[in-house]
């Protein structure tokens, strides 16, 4: 074991009536502060991108993981 820690962030997962699991982003995040920001444009992007009583699950499959993925890595 090499004591290095990093994490990982799934997004979009949600439970009650109908569940979907989270999708994984595919950047590995080495410190807190990177997956602070991260979640921080998430929280914007759904913000801005989310329609009125909207759950962030909803808007990553009307807009796309792919495109969700590239807004929060970006400049990161």
């Amino acid at each position: 074991m090499t004591g290095r820690f990093s994490y990982r962030l799934f997004l979009g997962g949600r439970w009650g009536r109908l569940t979907r699991s989270g999708q994984l982003l595919s950047r590995e995040f080495a410190d807190r502060e990177a997956v602070l920001a991260a979640l921080e444009k998430a929280i914007r992007l759904f913000a801005d991108q989310g329609l009125k009583g909207e759950r962030i699950s909803s808007v990553i499959e009307r807009i796309g993981f792919a495109k969700v993925e590239n807004a929060l890595l970006a400049q990161l």
